[in-house]
Order: C-alpha cells, then sequence, then structure tokens
C-alpha cells in the first residue's frame, strides 16, 4: 500500500489517513464524513487509485496534493468517457470566482492575486511552513478558524486593507 492511500480499515482522521483526508477535502471543496461508510461511493478508492499511480509523490503540501488528485480525477474521466486527449490544466490557470478558497505557496503570491484579481478577503499565513491561504471576501477571521482551515502552529491574517491580527487575537 502505497504511503498516501487511505487506510479504510481504521477511521478518516486515524493518524494513518489524517494527511490524505485533509487534502482530499481541499480538493473537494467540503467535509467528509467521520466514517467511511458514509462517504460518497468510490471516493476514498479513487484516492487510492491516484496514490498507488504515485502522483502524490512530488507533492510538497496539502495543497499540491488536492491539485495533483483533480488533474488525475479529469484525465480518469476523460479516459472513461473516451476523450482521445485530456486537456491540460495549468498549473498557474486564474480561479476567477469570488467565492473560491485559493492556496499559495507564500505570503506575496496570495497579495498579488488578490490584487491583481480584486478577490477581497483575507489571507491567512502560516507561521510555520509561511504557506498563504485566501478566502472569500465573505468570510471573517472568527468564521475561517470556527471551520478549521488554519494551522495549528499559529499564523496570522492579512486583510485586504493591511491590517494585521495574529491568530490567537481572535476569538
Amino acid at each position: 500500500m502505497n504511503c498516501f492511500a487511505l487506510n479504510t480499515q481504521h477511521k478518516p482522521l486515524h493518524l494513518d489517513n489524517v494527511q490524505g483526508v485533509v487534502a482530499l477535502e481541499l480538493a473537494i471543496g467540503a467535509s467528509l464524513p467521520d466514517s467511511f461508510g458514509a462517504w460518497p461511493v468510490s471516493l476514498a478508492d479513487s484516492w487510492n487509485a491516484a496514490a498507488e499511480q504515485a502522483i502524490f509523490d512530488s507533492c510538497k503540501t496539502l495543497g499540491d496534493m488536492a491539485r495533483a488528485f483533480l488533474k488525475w480525477r479529469a484525465a480518469e474521466l476523460d479516459r472513461q468517457l473516451g476523450a482521445a486527449e485530456a486537456p491540460a490544466i495549468a498549473e498557474d490557470a486564474p480561479y476567477s470566482s469570488r467565492r473560491s478558497i485559493h492556496f499559495f505557496d507564500n505570503e506575496a503570491e496570495a497579495i498579488r492575486y488578490r490584487d491583481d484579481h480584486g478577490t477581497g478577503g483575507w489571507i491567512f499565513v502560516c507561521d510555520d511552513k509561511g504557506e498563504a491561504t485566501l478566502f472569500p471576501h465573505q468570510m471573517t477571521p472568527s468564521t475561517i478558524l470556527l471551520m478549521g482551515w488554519t494551522s495549528k502552529s499559529g499564523g496570522r491574517f492579512i486583510g485586504a486593507t493591511g491590517k494585521i491580527l495574529q491568530q490567537e487575537d481572535v476569538a
């Protein structure tokens, strides 16, 4: 079994599974139930098939894993539907939705994206790795913390006006 494959003998948030489950939740944009039996049919199987094909081996972040899974699944869908050639998905293709959560390798990329696309919204920057997440403009730092989309190691929020809030100051 590949080290990124989900072990369905344990619960989804078991230590063996937590990394894959969180990356999968990022990919689908939703939280998954606490039991594999309550998951959509074949979701864990699809993730494991991708893991067995080593698509996660070069991923450095959970966001990389989420993107890799979506690309793999799109190519699989094209193959299953008999498409002659799977369309290429550019790594840096902009996503224009103002309701989406976007992941970046660093604070500067997130700020540049927010400015270039006019999305507004708070950016959370992780203290440990410096990775940044841009949240939709409708979400407040309190809401973001309640959703659990921030690093447990701490971090800071950067508002569209440049205001900075430390994670521990938001309650």
